[in-house]
């Protein structure tokens, strides 16, 4: 048995929060990169106008297409985005 670090998104709070599986790797540096980068992206591309929560129209945001480039199933509510690893026992 061998180890994967599931790279989790949540977004939202209270009843409302949500995560998802945003990516897996067999590498921890990897995983960890992989956070960095998509929490550096979110950042340095959140507009003040889209960090206040849920919005239709910023779909269309340059944000909204680097992040899902990065994370497919990308999503953005108030308080804003986060990722985060979680090890898992990999029996592939």
């Amino acid at each position: 048995m061998s180890t994967a670090w599931v790279v989790m998104g949540t977004t939202g709070e209270y009843a409302d929060r949500c995560y998802w599986v945003a990516a897996v790797f067999t590498d921890e540096v990897a995983a960890q990169e992989h956070i960095s980068k998509l929490h550096r992206t979110y950042y340095e591309n959140l507009d003040e106008d889209e960090a206040g929560g849920s919005y239709h129209w910023w779909e269309d945001s340059e944000l909204y297409r680097l992040m899902k480039e990065l994370d497919p199933k990308f999503k953005h509510d108030y308080p804003g985005t986060q990722y985060y690893a979680e090890e898992v026992p990999f029996y592939g």
